[in-house]
């Protein structure tokens, strides 16, 4: 699929990957990530509240994935309301 593909090159062009992969290919850090990305956004609900849809979501649609790919919102300080 691509030119030198054990060579890490951020410049890659075209570069039509599969973010954490699948299957046999699945990145190790997988796990890892997504355990991060649920942390931060526990902490962020625990310093925010009041979370209110502020536009209309974009979706991702391909034949692997179909998910929000923004969601625009606003939040309020639970600092600013206590």
């Amino acid at each position: 699929m691509f030119d030198r593909p054990f060579e890490f090159r951020i410049d890659r062009s075209p570069n039509a990957h599969v973010g954490f992969g699948h299957g046999p290919h699945i990145c190790l850090g997988a796990k890892l990530a997504r355990l991060e990305i649920e942390v931060m956004l526990n902490a962020v609900l625990d310093r925010w509240h009041d979370i209110e849809a502020t536009g209309e979501p974009t979706r991702t649609c391909t034949s692997r994935l179909s998910d929000l790919r923004t969601l625009p919102v606003a939040f309020t300080d639970r600092a600013a309301v206590v």
